[in-house]
């Protein structure tokens, strides 16, 4: 039957660190030898993603037993200083109010520990990231220590594993490992860090869909291509200036697109494409205006070869004024007002990419503040639930030794008035005795046979 040289997820705090680590981390420990059999756990909580999306609590674990313990060493305060960070963290965690109370236990490995985790993706957590890291890194060194205090420890049992490790032992079976969390989930051995929670990356962004832009006309995208500038679009086109639209999580745009107070840069979206669609109607009307004035001179140069006559008999003719003169006059006015209009449209393609641009880098500050902000609530959350089992426990002990104080004194207050009964019973027992002894020599009646031995 399985021996627990330590009580199974014992409340008794554990510290360890390696030679190369000076942090101390905080883990609770379970030791078990079983005849030639052992194995130990040093558990550290994590949190669990479940298929469900569900965040549960489990655990993390570096398992080590015979195939990977060379040996151990036991030590007290009596032969090995505890140092000054172990003690403070003892008495802050209620678990220990002296050094005099503390031990260590010196591990050397000769192989690598497996450190163990449920089959699913763990949410990462600065706090446990640390503890999970510094699991790893113990199970690849060749020495750490482990403190807690004494009274949690069969110190008999310790020295009676070192000499069995010193003798040799054998490795722990399969199963044990398999057995370490219940069912739906199975235990897998971890190499590597993000093996534990790869599948937290954020995903893909959704594409960028023009019309969720708030502002945007409908006449955008035809009235850009009526016009297109193949030097500047060739340069743009090394940058593919990113929306934060494209960006927002599905609630996050409906939320933008439902509020009631346009935010200014939406207003400034939609004049802008209410400008740039004015400009391409008016393009597309003097293009027209200049087809037509060059149709015009066309007809007026062949006119020219027709008799005088001819061209008398039509004194109201609309030719009459397109003169070759006019008409290069006209389509250079026109020429002119196109490449106006064609500077408009690319300044105000240069102040929309300058918008998108600032928008982008205020939404990247925001989304930086907003996870440090996400960071630091995690943080105190965790820590809130670091003390809150800390207060359980400690109330959990003091209860105990309330509890068991009251029962001493209420038994001690009985064997009192009992032993007060006792006496008073006796007490009236005996007058009784000596009433009866009294009315029997009262009333008793002696008989006396005398024999003179006369002779006759």
């Amino acid at each position: 039957m399985a021996s627990n040289i330590l009580p199974f997820n014992t409340l008794a705090q554990v510290y360890a660190h390696t030679q190369d680590d000076s942090a101390l981390h905080r883990y609770t420990m379970d030791m078990v030898l079983e005849g030639s059999l052992f194995y130990c756990k040093l558990i550290t909580p994590a949190r669990l993603i479940n298929t469900a999306n569900e965040v549960k609590k489990t655990s993390v674990c570096l398992f080590f037993d015979a195939s990977h313990v060379q040996g151990l060493g036991v030590c007290d305060n009596d032969e090995e200083v505890i140092p000054s960070c172990v003690k403070s963290a003892f008495v802050k965690q209620a678990s220990s109010t002296s050094a005099a109370d503390l031990m260590s236990i010196r591990f050397v490995l000769k192989g690598h520990a497996p450190l163990v985790a449920p089959d699913s993706m763990l949410q990462k957590r600065p706090s446990m990231f640390k503890d999970i890291e510094a699991l790893l890194r113990m199970g690849r060194s060749d020495t750490f220590k482990v403190y807690l205090p004494s009274s949690a420890v069969s110190r008999k049992h310790l020295l009676g594993l070192s000499d069995a490790l010193a003798r040799g032992m054998k490795p722990a079976p399969e199963n044990v490992i398999n057995s370490i969390y219940r069912k739906p989930f199975k235990s897998k051995i971890v190499t590597r860090l993000d093996e534990l929670w790869g599948l937290n990356e954020p995903e893909n962004p959704p594409p960028y869909d023009l019309s969720t832009v708030p502002g945007a006309s409908n006449d955008e995208p035809s009235s850009q291509s009526d016009f297109r500038d193949t030097s500047s679009s060739g340069k743009r086109g090394k940058r593919r200036m990113a929306s934060p639209v494209s960006r927002q999580t599905p609630s996050k745009r409906q939320f933008l697109t439902e509020k009631a107070d346009p935010e200014p840069w939406e207003l400034a979206f939609a004049a802008q494409g209410a400008q740039i669609a004015a400009l391409c109607a008016e393009l597309h009307t003097l293009r027209e205006e200049m087809q037509r004035f060059r149709r015009a001179s066309m007809v007026d140069a062949e006119t020219q070869t027709d008799p005088p006559a001819e061209a008398e008999a039509k004194p109201g003719s609309s030719l009459d004024y397109a003169s070759p003169s006019q008409a290069s006059t006209v389509e250079n006015t026109i020429e002119d007002r196109l490449l106006m209009v064609e500077d408009s449209i690319l300044e105000e393609q240069k102040q929309r990419a300058l918008l998108d641009e600032k928008l982008d880098h205020t939404d990247k500050q925001i989304r930086q503040e907003l996870e440090s902000e996400c960071f630091g609530l995690q943080s105190a959350v965790e820590n809130l639930e670091s003390r809150v089992d800390d207060l359980e426990s400690c109330l959990q002990d003091d209860l105990r030794q309330d509890f068991k104080e009251d029962i001493d004194a209420k038994a001690s207050d009985l064997q009192v008035k009992l032993e007060e009964f006792i006496e008073r019973r006796l007490e009236d027992v005996e007058e009784v005795v000596k009433h009866d002894v009294r009315m029997a020599f009262e009333n008793a009646s002696c008989k006396f046979k005398i024999d003179l031995g006369w002779s006759e």
